[in-house]
């Protein structure tokens, strides 16, 4: 229960410019049938007028509660744990500040958290609208899937999102479970992960999609920066965590999943002007933990560097002959 005075859900949103964006969000959460929240929104040090117009809504509404990130590093990952830190819900959501939510989405979330009290957390679908006058929208996660949530996360073919989900604070905090500030990417991924290893409680709940994202084309957003070459390093990371926390829990039984991992981020940045450099670094550290794979790598970017030497093929076409098998994998897993 939480304690009188204070909110029963925490709202922890990071902020980054796109005012217009953020603004209708946040009406999409004070539209909510649900009322008893506080909005913990942590600037990024916007240059838009973003932060500006927090504190102009806060003016109207006490429950908006605006931040500025002063903590380094720069990012999403440290903003939410800013908020995590500053809330005082007996459950908190991490929503993304350019989406927005049906007039129901807090008040499904937190009716089925109170329904399964044992629960640490609990996953809701969500979509992207096509058609926000007709309602159509496409289901694009927080849906069951029929394999291994841990397998899929290795695989880097992400089961569900932190948005998806609602989770109880206390447990959050007991666990010590945080945005990993070595992550410039994939720290979604990487929080969702460890919350399973931790061996929280959780299931998928089967409802309407109530969370909706913007599909854009945006050169803010992390997919788009995943192939600059300042990520590079942020990759390395997150794979050399990965293979040793899934070494210590399962030895190298999971090793084809990482693997499939590894394949999906080298094909993110594969069309960069580093992407040579960046498989030399990642054929080192694989030798550390999965050497036949790590040869298999190394022969699969040996080729494509010939190719793209010494024939006029594109880059992209020497991608897809190397890849093809991934790429054919891929293919049949989307349809």
């Amino acid at each position: 229960m939480s304690k009188v005075g204070q909110p029963e859900l925490s709202i922890v949103m990071p902020v980054f410019n796109r005012k217009e964006l953020v603004h209708i969000m946040i009406e999409s959460i004070i539209a909510n049938t649900y009322q008893d929240w506080e909005l913990l929104a942590i600037d990024d040090g916007s240059t838009d007028g973003a932060y500006e117009m927090l504190c102009e809504l806060a003016l109207k509404d006490k429950r908006v509660k605006p931040y500025v990130r002063t903590e380094l590093p720069k990012g999403a990952q440290t903003c939410r744990n800013k908020g995590l830190e500053q809330a005082k819900g007996e459950y908190v959501v991490f929503f993304d500040s350019d989406d927005y939510v049906s007039s129901s989405c807090l008040q499904t979330r937190i009716e089925f958290m109170k329904k399964n009290p044992q629960m640490d957390f609990l996953i809701f679908p969500f979509g992207s609208y096509e058609n926000k006058e007709r309602n159509i929208y496409k289901v694009l996660g927080g849906v069951k899937p029929r394999e291994s949530d841990i397998d899929r996360f290795l695989c880097r073919r992400l089961p569900f999102m932190v948005w998806t989900n609602i989770y109880k604070t206390k447990t959050l905090i007991d666990k010590k479970l945080l945005w990993d500030n070595h992550l410039l990417s994939l720290q979604d991924a990487d929080f969702n992960l460890m919350a399973i290893l931790s061996e929280l409680k959780y299931a998928y709940v089967v409802t309407d999609v109530d969370y909706f994202i913007r599909l854009t084309n945006n050169g803010q957003s992390v997919s788009k920066k995943i192939v600059d070459k300042e990520y590079f390093e942020s990759h390395l990371y997150a794979i050399k965590k990965w293979y040793v926390i899934i070494h210590e829990r399962y030895g190298k039984r999971k090793n084809k999943k990482l693997f499939l991992g590894v394949l999906w981020l080298y094909n993110q940045v594969s069309m960069s002007d580093c992407a040579f450099e960046f498989a030399y670094q990642l054929s080192l550290l694989l030798k550390q933990y999965d050497l036949f794979r790590a040869y298999c790598f190394k022969l699969m970017i040996w080729v494509r560097k010939v190719l793209h030497e010494y024939t006029p093929m594109s880059a992209n076409l020497t991608r897809r002959i190397v890849f093809f098998p991934y790429l054919l994998r891929i293919h049949i897993l989307k349809r």
